[in-house]
């Protein structure tokens, strides 16, 4: 540095210890003296106090040095003149202060061993006559910080941070600090952080708990993104912008008091004092592991261990999943550089090793057009209301369209091409949510592709937006479906388009998305499949002979089966029963008769009979749900319709059961009321009509349709002839 130093000794009772060195700042008793008050006789005693610790032991080491090898000049005392022959130490305050004690021992004819008393008269130091203060703090920086008698981190940090707020621009003060102190820019601005974290725990409550030690526990707070993002720290302002959370934080970090309570005691000796949860730095290292996870964090504080809040953490599953990834991935690659020992025996492992290594990949598969057996539906008991609500938002040639009013068996009326279908497609989608393989299923099945979809085909079909809303059982939900690029970054090679689904059940959100590929097959994501209900869509044009297994199985487990039989005895006494047999790897079902010797495939029976076997078996899987069936009289002739009907209604009562059947026959309309089935209170028909593209509906309830078709041969559809 180009200031003028000069070299001179004085007698050391010129010599004053400085009351604001920063090592007392890590002292709770330290308050900053003003220039005017530094000579004050009470403040150099404090000083001097602060400086020998408790029994001197902070200069115990001079005095010995002193006492066995006299004063030697290794460490040049620094002071700046301050008038009338008297100086401020700089640099050295503990060599003067033990000089000092040195000389009061001797007055007081005590041993001072071999030190020369005549140095008490003759001390020499070296004056810096600049005012510049930020070079005297770069002299003590140079020696404390990165010299051979380093203060703690605290006193360092302070000293680095009034080097940079002497400049008016900060990043000035931090590039003088940086290169006059030889240290790196993330470590001066690591240093002015950790003081500003320091600095808003000094402004709360617990302030008093401060001590030096805990330094080490803010810095790692510092140095732990996740933490500060938690806290809302900003490296640059300062500022923390969740106080809620900086303050819960201090409680972790600080001792709490606990009440005992005690009728004997007094209300402050039936306090305890808690140790603070988090003591060390290295538990903020632990606590960084778990701090978004909410569960783990009121463990942290009802338990007051950060070790039983790490273990509910998933920060535990995830350690643990990686070792094993880890450790399958090493013994794999080991297994390919001996597999010249592959035998026989160990190809069956091979294999089932294969299967278990899928499973670990449920968000990335191959899309299968079968739906997943192991879905789960929100509403499958306790189901009062099921759909009383119902709105296509933006549905094909539906527009804002609403429907409501339904009742257990809703009856939908129209001529061709008034949107019945389209209406049960509405409905069943809301009943799937965002189950997309069941949505590509109908999308399949509609449009008769036996095996997988087309994916060029499906993206060019699927160009307008699918928005759904409806109440069932009492709760709000909805469905969005759309077509489109994702900005995802994927491997967009031969790739297509993405299908997203978005549902909502009341605030429970799912979604599910498949990017579609030309050379590839799709690949499907989702983290969760909800159903809003069990549901199914029977319609005389879409066969699924998996949906038809599906009802046997759970018709057998609820031994409906035998209900189904005896109804199909009724309309044709020959039958004796109707079986689900496998043979040669094929499930087919098979009718006994006693028109026949053995038993016949059930498809060389009429359409009518196996109709009306797959909607009434559907009941069963669709208990406390919905069943859709579209044109109901579809190849069942009319005699067998009031029987029919009658049927369908007492299964939907006895599996709770909302059912919506379409229809454009006056005959099969006319059935449901002239059943005789005891209760047509819980029966709705509608008419729906396109009018030049805006959809328009009427209703009656069952009671006045049975009257009105008794009485005047009510045609609900209107006049037009079908």
């Amino acid at each position: 540095m180009s200031e003028k130093i000069t070299n001179i000794s004085r007698n050391i009772k010129n010599l004053y210890l400085d009351p604001n060195n920063y090592r007392f700042i890590d002292n709770k008793d330290y308050i900053k003296v003003e220039d005017d008050k530094v000579l004050d006789e009470r403040v150099q005693a404090r000083t001097r106090k602060f400086i020998e610790g408790k029994n001197q032991n902070n200069i115990q080491d001079l005095l010995e040095s002193f006492q066995a090898n006299g004063f030697l000049d290794v460490d040049v005392i620094q002071v700046k003149e301050i008038g009338h022959n008297k100086y401020l130490v700089l640099e050295g305050n503990r060599r003067v202060t033990a000089l000092k004690v040195l000389q009061e021992k001797l007055k007081n004819d005590g041993d001072i061993g071999n030190f020369d008393s005549s140095i008490f008269s003759t001390i020499p130091f070296k004056i810096h006559n600049a005012s510049d203060e930020s070079k005297h703090k770069v002299i003590m920086g140079l020696k404390h910080i990165n010299g051979n008698k380093k203060w703690p981190t605290l006193n360092q940090a302070q000293l680095v941070n009034d080097i940079v707020s002497g400049y008016d621009d900060e990043n000035e003060g931090e590039k003088f600090a940086q290169s006059s102190l030889g240290i790196s820019k993330a470590k001066v601005r690591r240093y002015i952080r950790v003081l500003k974290l320091i600095g808003y725990y000094k402004k709360s409550d617990y302030e008093d708990n401060f001590s030096t030690d805990m330094y080490s526990i803010f810095e790692e707070v510092i140095k732990k993104p996740i933490i500060k993002e938690w806290l809302g720290f900003n490296d640059y302002t300062y500022e923390i912008s969740d106080k809620m959370r900086l303050e819960r934080f201090f409680t972790w970090i600080s001792p709490s008091e606990k009440t005992q309570y005690n009728e004997n005691v007094d209300e402050e000796e039936a306090l305890e004092l808690l140790d603070p949860i988090i003591m060390r730095s290295h538990e903020i290292r632990t606590l960084a592991e778990f701090i978004n996870d909410e569960n783990a964090l009121k463990t942290l504080e009802e338990t007051r261990d950060i070790s039983k809040a790490l273990a509910i953490s998933s920060y535990v599953g995830k350690s643990k999943f990686t070792e094993a990834l880890n450790s399958a991935k090493s013994d794999i690659h080991n297994a390919i550089l001996f597999q010249e020992y592959l035998e026989e025996k160990d190809i069956k492992k091979i294999e089932d090793l294969n299967k278990s290594i899928q499973k670990l990949l449920p968000q990335k598969i191959n899309i299968s057009l079968e739906k997943d057996k192991h879905i789960s539906a929100i509403f499958t008991e306790g189901t009062r209301k099921h759909f009383t609500e119902i709105e296509i938002i933006l549905y094909k040639h539906f527009k804002n369209f609403k429907m409501n009013g339904f009742k257990r068996v809703n009856i939908i009326a129209g001529f061709n091409n008034s949107g019945k279908t389209t209406l049960l497609e509405a409905i069943y989608f809301l009943t799937i949510q965002n189950d997309m393989s069941s949505f590509l299923d109908l999308i399949r099945l509609r449009n008769k592709f036996k095996d997988e979809l087309n994916p060029i085909w499906l993206n060019q079909i699927l160009n307008h937006k699918v928005s759904l809303k409806s109440v069932y059982n009492g709760v709000e939900n909805s469905i969005e479906i759309q077509n489109g690029e994702t900005n995802e970054e994927i491997d967009k090679v031969n790739y297509i388009s993405t299908i997203d689904i978005h549902s909502k059940v009341n605030q429970a959100k799912n979604s599910s998305k498949i990017h579609l590929y030309s050379s590839k097959n799709p690949i499907l994501h989702f983290k969760n499949i909800k159903y809003l209900c069990f549901s199914m869509f029977k319609s005389p044009y879409l066969h699924n002979h998996n949906d038809l297994l599906n009802s046997y199985a759970d018709a057998v487990a609820k031994d409906m089966d035998k209900i189904v039989i005896e109804f199909i005895q009724k309309i044709d006494s020959a039958i004796q029963d109707i079986r689900l047999i496998e043979k040669n790897g094929i499930k087919r079902f098979v009718v006994r008769s006693n028109k026949y010797e053995g038993v016949r495939d059930i498809t060389s029976f009429g359409e009518g009979l196996q109709r009306i076997f797959e909607i009434s078996l559907a009941f069963a899987s669709c208990q406390n749900g919905v069943l859709l069936i579209d044109e109901l009289e579809t190849a069942i002739h009319k005699s067998l319709l009031i029987e029919f009907t009658n049927f369908i209604q007492e299964l939907a009562e006895k599996f709770n059961v909302q059912v919506f059947a379409t229809s454009h026959s006056k005959e099969c309309i006319d059935a449901f009321v002239k059943n005789n089935y005891e209760d047509n209170s819980e029966l709705m028909a509608y008419f729906i009509e396109n009018l030049n593209g805006e959809f328009k509906y009427k209703y009656i309830d069952g009671d006045r349709l049975h009257n009105l078709v008794e009485s005047m041969d009510l045609d609900i559809r209107g006049d037009k002839s079908e």
